[in-house]
């Protein structure tokens, strides 16, 4: 049985008063001499106010979860769309890494696809808008990846905000696998920007830069914690 904690100042006061009520009324009775369709009722009032916190908290969480969903498959069809990008220009190492990228997006999604069912959750997928496909330049395209790194970083950090104010725990716990991702989502932009802002002009080293983005592995990640 899952117990979600009370929450909002109308739900303790009430519990208060009944409390109360309850201590004038029957002051000096024990348990037995209370009677038992008393007893029931108390705790079928108490069992209500936990079940509907618990399920409304829930609900309010996994509905958001579920909404980024959408953004995390965005974000793959986004940088597929840069990989194509870079394949047509003939950079088959800038395409690789785009690819990659576009396959760990892909595991986000998934990622938080399967918590929200673990959760008791249900699955809406959302219209998935069509991403940019043309660019100035290498260098515009991953400072183009960048900026979609940090909004979806801003719309994690949301959930977390989320969870803490509807005392999701468990959603707290499963975000935090994300917020210390986007960490590492954005530092891998931004070195490759740094790269290639070094690069400049240069056709050579834009491709020993090529070269060495081949080596980037498939993604892979751990299962949602239930």
């Amino acid at each position: 049985m899952v117990v979600c904690a009370l929450r909002g100042a109308g739900v303790y006061f009430h519990i208060r008063v009944l409390a109360r009520g309850l201590k004038r009324y029957y002051t000096g009775r024990t348990s037995e001499t209370i009677p038992a369709h008393v007893q029931w009722g108390v705790a079928r009032f108490f069992n209500h106010l936990l079940i509907k916190d618990c399920i409304m908290a829930n609900s309010e969480m996994l509905t958001a979860i579920n909404e980024q969903i959408k953004h995390e498959y965005f974000s793959s069809y986004l940088y597929l769309s840069m990989s194509a990008y870079f394949a047509d220009m003939g950079l088959s190492g800038f395409a690789h890494w785009m690819r990659m990228q576009a396959e760990e997006e892909l595991l986000h999604a998934n990622k938080m696809y399967d918590y929200v069912i673990t959760r008791g959750g249900k699955i809406k997928l959302y219209a998935i808008d069509e991403p940019k496909s043309e660019w100035e330049s290498p260098l515009d395209v991953f400072n183009f990846g960048l900026a979609q790194e940090k909004y979806v970083t801003g719309r994690i950090n949301a959930l977390m905000d989320l969870a803490l104010q509807t005392k999701g725990h468990a959603a707290h716990s499963f975000l935090q696998w994300f917020v210390n991702e986007q960490v590492e989502e954005e530092e891998s932009f931004t070195d490759i920007i740094n790269t290639l802002k070094l690069v400049a002009g240069d056709g050579r080293g834009l491709l020993l830069v090529d070269r060495e983005l081949t080596a980037r592995a498939a993604p892979s990640i751990a299962p949602a914690a239930e």
